[in-house]
């Protein structure tokens, strides 16, 4: 690979180079030729992997997706070409501007916004700037890809240059094999050289004694395999099962010959094998397993079958946990396959597919597996985690599986709420449950975090706590619609709660929730000027006081300096003083008993200080309208004189 620019990788049926595969080749392909790997730098080979995949979004199986990404790894590697790619007066042109990743739909950075014959002018141009890097790019699953086929050869050939080799898998379709005959002695196939690995785990999981049968057996496995390892760790387990059932090699023999050679058909193979009284349930598990964005854990699988569940009350964790494994082994089989999940402060069992493509076997043949149209696997997975959490609080040998599914039961909330579900009635029955467990909210992090917001009703304080640490915008937002029965004054604490959070560097995901509620408690209504209870000063006047305290502090990032001038933008629109003055620290070398001078600051203070050390940003634009509205807001105050005072000093 040192030599060559293109590599073609054959993968049997299945293209899984994947990143073991990837990271082999590129380092033996650095050694030949006296690289060492060290990522990024100018000069040292840099690899950039790329996956299509038939089931994820139209980015992730289309030439626009992997277009998109190239150009994406490669400004990421050498940021400084992006001055290149965009005319110097284009405020964008930074990679401030760039997204955590090019495949999340519309990029806020424009190069990323183009059609492909756009954006492959634009990978030209990157390659042509960023020639003092090395580039191996690794794409697998040609297979994969929706449109045309020939357009992504073209694209192929394109990417090949003098600093940039390609490293392609697929499995054997005809126009690739056609299109990279002339790469012979740079292709490799997969189902060839994993054969002596197969054969090796076949003697070793079976476990046969040797004698010229077993061998033939052991040889029949490996053929039929053509490569697969995913394939053979299924029919072994079949075959394991029937030897330990005193089968023969004949026997297992005929039994391996009934097992389908192909996947989808061998999956299929093993629902219809599920005994029909487990059907009902199967279908559960898997829709259920299907519909959540994380692993389930083991345990909920028993309140997703609708047992009699009080007699768990009498049996021991270890007790409960033996009974799921064998509900779930008798109706998913070897679909599924049960872990230890690893989290930050526990470990817990939970139920996954054995392999991605069970889950894309599920998905093109979801006629396996129908529902009516009432059924709603989110739903009935939330109803499953309360109904578990509300009697496992009782059984004191289950602590860590009640706090793993409180953690899963969070998580599914939040993926409802980012699909514009809010899913509030499931959220405040949590609340009410688990403020009998004060040592489970610890646990969880929601201890005490806006308290004393609702001294009489504690269960929405923990909602309050419960939304804001999981992000869940739509469900805060369909609360606040309440928030002015519950008290003006719970309203103006959230506001200087939302308004303050982002002290530490917020993310691009913090700054849209945190903002979101922010405005939705301004357009409520909120009074920023209402004294805070227990306080003497408003969200306003804290607000300011704090970004002076803030702002002051070198180590504070431009994101936060950027969110500042956001919420005061929100603020003024919304009727807050213009003329606010509070106190600076006092003079060097004076204390409070010398009474030194403090220095007396304003927004338009402010606005200068940001404007000076962001003199060479983007947020120029962003300042100067900020002061449009200050400059709007300000006459407006000195027309109407509301009478709440032009200063608003410290008590």
């Amino acid at each position: 690979m040192a030599s060559e620019r293109l590599w073609f990788i054959l993968a049997g049926r299945e293209s899984w180079v994947g990143k073991v595969h990837a990271h082999e080749i590129h380092f033996r392909a650095q050694e030949d030729s006296g690289h060492p790997f060290r990522m990024g730098q100018a000069g040292i080979p840099s690899d950039i992997e790329i996956f299509f995949w038939r089931l994820g979004t139209s980015f992730e199986k289309s030439v626009d997706g992997l277009l998109r990404s190239v150009l994406f790894e490669i400004i990421n590697y050498a940021p400084e070409i992006v001055s290149g790619l965009l005319p110097e007066t284009d405020p964008r042109n930074s990679w401030a501007y760039a997204p955590a990743g090019p495949l999340l739909g519309e990029s806020t950075f424009a190069p990323l916004n183009r059609t492909s014959s756009g954006l492959l002018d634009l990978l030209k141009k990157a390659k042509a700037l960023s020639t003092k890097y090395k580039f191996c790019l690794f794409i697998d699953g040609l297979d994969e890809i929706q449109g045309d086929i020939t357009d992504l050869l073209k694209t192929l050939n394109e990417l090949i240059s003098s600093n940039v080799k390609i490293c392609v898998s697929s499995r054997p379709w005809n126009e690739f094999e056609i299109e990279f005959r002339q790469c012979e002695k740079q292709t490799m196939y997969l189902h060839e050289l994993t054969k002596p690995d197969i054969r090796k785990y076949v003697h070793e999981v079976l476990d046969i004694q040797r004698n010229p049968e077993a061998f033939g057996l052991v040889q029949d496995v490996v053929t039929k395999a053509n490569g697969v390892f995913l394939w053979v760790d299924l029919v072994t387990r079949s075959l394991r099962n029937g030897h330990a059932n005193g089968d023969s090699i004949t026997e297992l023999r005929r039994r391996l010959g009934e097992l389908p050679a192909d996947l989808d058909e061998l999956y299929k193979y093993i629902l219809d094998s599920i005994d029909p009284r487990y059907v009902k349930e199967t279908k559960t598990y898997l829709w259920c397993a299907l519909s959540s964005e994380r692993s389930l854990p083991l345990l909920l699988f028993l309140f997703l079958s609708n047992l009699e569940t009080d007699q768990f009350l009498a049996e021991h964790t270890n007790q409960l946990i033996s009974t799921a494994k064998r509900r779930v082994n008798s109706r998913c089989k070897d679909l599924v396959s049960i872990k230890h999940s690893h989290m930050k402060s526990y470990s817990t069992l939970v139920v996954e597919f054995s392999h991605k493509s069970v889950s894309e076997f599920l998905y093109r043949h979801y006629g396996q597996i129908p529902f009516d149209k009432s059924f709603d696997p989110l739903v009935e997975t939330m109803e499953a985690s309360l109904a578990a959490i509300e009697l496992l609080l009782d059984v004191s040998s289950a602590t860590v599986e009640v706090y793993g599914i409180s953690h899963f039961f969070l998580d599914l909330v939040a993926q409802a709420d980012r699909s514009w579900k809010p899913q509030n009635s499931y959220l405040d029955r949590f609340c009410s449950v688990v403020l009998s467990s004060p040592s489970l909210l610890e646990k969880l992090g929601i201890d005490s975090i806006v308290c004393p917001l609702y001294e009489k009703q504690p269960s929405t304080t923990v909602f309050i706590e419960v939304a804001e640490k999981y992000r869940l915008v739509n469900c805060m937002r369909k609360r606040l619609e309440t928030l002015p029965a519950l008290g003006e004054r719970s309203s103006s604490q959230l506001l200087q709660m939302f308004s303050s959070r982002n002290d530490c560097s917020p993310t691009q995901r913090t700054r849209t929730v945190d903002l979101d509620i922010f405005r939705h408690l301004l357009k409520q209504g909120t009074d920023p000027h209402e004294v805070l209870p227990g306080r003497t000063w408003s969200a306003w006047r804290h607000f300011i006081q704090a970004s002076f305290w803030a702002l002051s502090r070198e180590a504070r990032s431009r994101n936060v300096r950027e969110w500042r001038i956001i919420v005061i933008k929100e603020f003024l629109l919304h009727g807050a003083n213009p003329h606010i003055i509070v106190e600076g620290s006092r003079e060097r070398g004076s204390s409070r008993n010398e009474g030194g001078h403090r220095t007396l600051l304003t927004i338009s203070k402010m606005l200068d200080y940001i404007k000076l050390v962001d003199s060479n940003s983007g947020s120029s634009e962003l300042i100067g309208e900020v002061e449009d509205i200050f400059t709007q807001k300000t006459e407006e105050w000195d027309r109407v004189r509301s009478g709440r005072g032009c200063r608003i000093l410290p008590g």
